[in-house]
């Protein structure tokens, strides 16, 4: 008899070991469509935005400390691009300083720090309140590019400001490599599934800076977002 218990026990550790697991750990993908923003600021006055239209899709993984605290680490690829203006002056202002569909790729790696407010029908329905730091890293950009099709004809103007800022800034980067920011998420979450509205707040000054191009620019993004976990 105390043979068979021994059995059963030896038997048991690697089903409990793997129960545990699945309630620590959780992994899952992400997609998402959303929109973003880059604010341009010009001696502490607000100038203008750039919106863009952001897609994203990753890795995520959580980790429950217990049963109302855990933490959701991943890394998602971000792809951002320019939306264009209607307004004519918004629209010329952004022609001029070669900032039509310009197109950035990031790399986001986001640290959270979740609470699970409410549950319900034996924990298949939950609501998470998260916020934490991403570390963000520009993988991909356009460079200025004065030669263009949304560039008036410089050579009309040799002389102008827009030439000569033109043959500084030509083929140089418009934004850093890195950025921290904060990213807030409200999530619902039911069996494997996630839906949740995720922004990511970017803290530095991401403008390159030019002798000729000065100012900040502060990025921001906003998603609804769905991830499935196996």
């Amino acid at each position: 008899m105390k043979t068979k218990l021994i059995l059963l026990f030896i038997l048991l550790i690697p089903v409990t070991t793997v129960n545990g697991q699945e309630k620590k750990w959780e992994f899952g993908v992400n997609a998402a469509i959303g929109l973003g923003e880059c604010g341009r600021f010009y001696d502490g006055y607000h100038y203008s935005n750039n919106e863009f239209g952001t897609l994203k899709a990753g890795l995520e993984a959580t980790y429950h400390l217990n049963d109302r605290w855990s933490l959701r680490g991943g890394i998602d690829v971000v792809y951002a691009k320019d939306v264009d203006d209607d307004d004519y002056w918004r629209h010329y202002e952004k022609r001029m300083n070669n900032e039509i569909e310009c197109c950035f790729t990031f790399i986001h790696v986001p640290v959270v720090l979740q609470f699970t407010i409410a549950r319900w029908r034996e924990n298949r329905h939950k609501l998470v309140l998260g916020i934490g730091p991403s570390f963000n890293f520009t993988v991909g950009q356009d460079d200025y590019d004065f030669d263009s099709r949304f560039t008036p004809p410089l050579e009309d103007h040799p002389n102008s400001f827009y030439a000569k800022r033109a043959s500084v800034l030509d083929g140089q980067s418009k934004i850093k490599s890195f950025n921290i920011g904060i990213q807030p998420s409200f999530a619902y979450h039911y069996r494997h599934c996630r839906f949740s509205l995720e922004a990511n707040i970017g803290l530095l000054d991401m403008n390159k800076k030019y002798a000729v191009k000065t100012g900040h620019r502060y990025i921001y993004h906003v998603w609804p977002t769905f991830s499935y976990y196996f």
